[in-house]
C-alpha cells in the first residue's frame, strides 16, 4: 500500500476454518505472511468483513469489542487501511 511505512499485523480469527488464521503483514511492498512484530490489530473474519466494505470503522469496532489493536498508532493505521464509507447496498437488500 502507498504510503505505508510501518507494517500492519493483521491476526484475523476464523471459527469456521482455523487454517485461514494466518497472521499477515501490510506495508508499502503489499500484503506478506507472517508478523512483523511492530504493529497489531486482531479481530474476527466477520469484523473484518464490516471493515473492509466500510460499514463499520476500526474504532466502532473497538468500542463494540470485536477489534483489538496493540496501540493508539496501530488503530489509527487500521482507520486508514479500512476507511468507513457508505457501502453499495442494493435498494431490494434493504428490506
Amino acid at each position: 500500500m502507498k504510503g505505508l511505512r510501518k507494517g500492519l499485523t493483521l491476526i484475523i480469527r476464523d471459527p469456521i476454518n482455523q487454517a485461514n488464521e494466518v497472521p499477515v503483514t501490510v506495508d508499502a511492498a503489499g500484503v506478506r505472511s507472517g508478523a512483523d512484530g511492530s504493529l497489531a490489530v486482531a479481530t474476527d473474519i466477520s469484523t473484518l468483513t464490516r471493515l473492509f466494505v466500510g460499514y463499520q470503522s476500526a474504532t466502532e469496532a473497538r468500542d463494540a469489542g470485536s477489534f483489538y489493536a496493540s496501540d493508539a498508532r496501530s488503530l489509527a493505521l487500521a482507520e486508514k487501511l479500512f476507511p468507513k464509507r457508505d457501502p453499495q447496498i442494493p435498494v431490494l437488500d434493504r428490506l
